[in-house]
């Protein structure tokens, strides 16, 4: 799986995650036999460069037809290299990213 990996300003490894933090349709929680739309480094870009949300749903409509697809308000996380996340949704379609240090320790 291809993603899009960059090094932060503490030379730290970081990885970009698509998310959508708003309400409507989750990005990865209405699609989640698709884990590969978290990563794609095309979309990925279109979202840094704020591309049209058109484009954004043409294209991954055409990488994965039979999944519910909607760029507006997608969002681009950026999270250690190699750090456990899960993607939640907290509630008609509005997803947080979560990663090992949210979670409590017994």
């Amino acid at each position: 799986m291809n993603k899009v990996i960059r090094t932060d300003s503490n030379k730290r490894q970081i990885v970009a995650i698509l998310y959508s933090p708003r309400y409507g349709a989750g990005w990865f929680t209405c699609n989640p036999n698709h884990p590969e739309c978290l990563f794609n480094p095309d979309i990925i870009n279109l979202v840094l460069a704020q591309a049209p949300v058109d484009e954004i749903n043409k294209l991954a409509a055409a990488l994965w037809p039979d999944g519910y697809w909607s760029a507006a308000g997608l969002r681009v996380e950026w999270i250690k290299l190699g750090m456990a996340f899960q993607v939640n949704e907290v509630g008609d379609g509005y997803e947080e990213i979560l990663t090992s240090d949210d979670w409590m320790v017994a």
